[in-house]
């Protein structure tokens, strides 16, 4: 309540303010929270209001300390006062002022939320759980030591001597040149000589029950640092340093035997071949026969790339047990029979190479356990650290990581966009469930080809790939590995079906009309085309002579043609054996 009378009689009482009244301007002023200027012009106006108050009091003959009481009682609660004030002040400033002080405060909090959230990603630490190592070992820990290949095929691969770079040169651009006689065989019989010794340990190792190979462990590193040290490899601290605890565990798993495995095929194949140009078909067999075995053991194993690496050796064995069988043909007779009929090919039952993917996703489940963090209930944020273990193994990821101010910012950046652990799981189940759909389809099924779709409806939305980044680089290209598989499969069909053919021949003086005609008693059953879904196409010329072959992949009836055609020959031909 403001006062106008004023009289020199008061003016002389009030001078100074009572300690009660300062008490008030006080409090109003600490509870305004206003800036130094205006706490400085709201002190002097209260003060001036309260001393014009006690004036007009004391004029009007109230005693000193009376006239202090009714003012502090008429002003009332000075926190309410502040308060007041504090909205006046704030509603009166300009509109500017109040845009630039929300804006100030919305970016401190913006800055410090963010701040701690990328402060949050950065700081974390996997916590894995399950031992997928152990897990993917289960089945191979199972089979009792003695019944292992690998420990007996361990020895024959350290003492090995590599085939020569020029050797491989030729193996690669055309090894049916490598035949006794030919311009590089001084070059394969050297390198016979020095490892044919290690065949018959080979042949022993090859007749176990199971590859044996166990992932991870002391015995497989030890192989290794041994395996280097005898090639005259001294970068070897990789090996021998402990494992980081932080990478995932089957994504290190380091499997350098599998090309020690195929050069022992390529050794037993032209073993056969030495052989087979002495004339000793048994012996050329028995050599065929170790590889053939020796490729389904590894076919097998838990990984896609054994199973790649074991039906490639298979496929292997069985063109060169064709091609051997062409060489001898009418030298074949009931005996050689017999010893055919007890290896390894003939013992394969149809459907017996089929592709195993699980090893692949527990590669996968186990990476996303050793990059997401865990709250306890499966759920979790993707860790910049330990992406970039990840991204390391990809030919580019540039795509996956924004360009910012440095590669820990990009990493931070990307890890902030990808989806969460539970959501990275989810999506991957559902892609998984859907490629494995199309991809059981059989090789003919026009809708296979649309096995890539789950996965290219990720990559090709660029913020789907950011979101699921993890994904994008883990998931193989599967259809081409099922139809290796598939076509290793009927390969070996085929290859019976060959030698019941030649069987029959030798037995009833010509070939049988159809393939019918073989089953029973030759044949359990037809062999299947992979790529038209009927038996294998099969036909006796005027001469007497028989072509067996499949559609192939351009999925038509070509006559057996062998002209080149994308991706392979426009039919697979199977007899008569090609000797080119």
């Amino acid at each position: 309540m403001m006062r106008t009378a004023s009289s020199t009689n008061g003016d002389a009482a009030v001078e100074t303010l009572p300690a009660p009244l300062s008490g008030l301007v006080e409090r109003v002023i600490r509870g305004t929270r206003l800036w130094p200027s205006e706490k400085r012009d709201l002190r002097a106006e209260l003060e001036s209001h309260f001393r014009e108050g006690l004036i007009e009091l004391i004029d009007e003959g109230l005693e000193f300390e009376r006239a202090v009481t009714i003012l502090g009682e008429e002003f009332g609660d000075p926190d309410l006062a502040a308060r007041l004030i504090r909205r006046g002040k704030k509603r009166g400033r300009p509109m500017i002022w109040k845009v630039f002080v929300h804006a100030v405060l919305v970016a401190a909090f913006g800055a410090g939320t963010t701040g701690g959230y990328l402060g949050w990603l950065y700081a974390s630490k996997p916590n894995p759980t399950v031992d997928y190592v152990e897990i993917i070992n289960e089945p191979v820990e199972a089979v009792p030591y003695e019944q292992r290949a690998w420990p007996a095929l361990q020895q024959v691969f350290l003492d090995f001597q590599p085939m020569p770079e020029e050797l491989r040169d030729v193996w690669q651009d055309n090894y049916q040149q490598l035949r006794p006689g030919g311009e590089h065989w001084p070059l394969v019989a050297g390198w016979l000589e020095a490892n044919r010794p290690l065949i018959p340990a080979a042949t022993a190792g090859a007749h176990q029950s199971v590859w044996g190979f166990v992932y991870g462990s002391p015995e497989s590193r030890a192989y290794m640092i041994e395996r280097e040290r005898r090639r005259g490899n001294e970068d070897i601290e990789h090996l021998t340093q402990p494992r980081d605890p932080l990478e995932p565990a089957l994504l290190s798993v380091l499997l350098p035997c599998l090309s020690d495995v195929r050069d022992i095929g390529k050794l037993l194949a032209m073993d056969a071949r030495d052989h087979a140009a002495g004339g000793d078909f048994a012996a050329a067999w028995n050599s065929l026969d170790t590889a053939h075995r020796l490729g389904l053991l590894v076919f097998n194993a838990q990984t896609l790339i054994e199973q790649l690496v074991g039906v490639s050796m298979a496929n292997l064995a069985a063109t060169e047990m064709r091609g051997l069988l062409r060489d001898f043909g009418d030298r074949l007779d009931s005996e050689t029979f017999a010893l055919i009929g007890r290896s390894n090919l003939m013992s394969l039952s149809p459907g017996a190479i089929q592709p195993n993917i699980s090893g692949e996703r527990l590669m996968v489940m186990d990476t996303v356990q050793y990059l997401f963090t865990d709250d306890g209930a499966g759920n979790g944020h993707l860790i910049p650290e330990q992406y970039a273990r990840v991204l390391g193994f990809a030919e580019d990821s540039s795509e996956l990581v924004p360009e910012l101010f440095g590669a820990d910012a990009g990493l931070i950046a990307a890890s902030a966009v990808h989806a969460d652990r539970r959501e990275t799981v989810a999506t991957y189940e559902r892609i998984w469930a859907k490629t494995g759909a199309y991809l059981s389809l059989p090789l003919n099924d026009p809708r296979r080809a649309r096995y890539r779709e789950p996965i290219l409806e990720l990559q090709s939305d660029p913020m789907q790939k950011r979101r699921f980044g993890l994904l994008t680089l883990m998931l193989p290209d599967l259809g081409r590995a099922d139809q290796l598989i598939r076509e290793a499969d009927m390969n070996q069909a085929a290859t019976q079906a060959v030698v019941a053919l030649l069987r029959y021949r030798a037995e009833q003086g010509h070939f049988p009309k159809s393939l019918g005609q073989l089953v029973p008693a030759y044949l359990p059953e037809l062999p299947e085309d992979v790529y038209s879904g009927i038996p294998l196409r099969y036909f006796v010329d005027r001469s007497g002579w028989m072509t067996l072959y499949s559609f192939g992949r351009n999925l038509a009836d070509d006559g057996a043609s062998r002209a080149e055609v994308e991706d392979g020959t426009a039919d697979i031909l199977y007899w008569p054996a090609p000797r080119e």
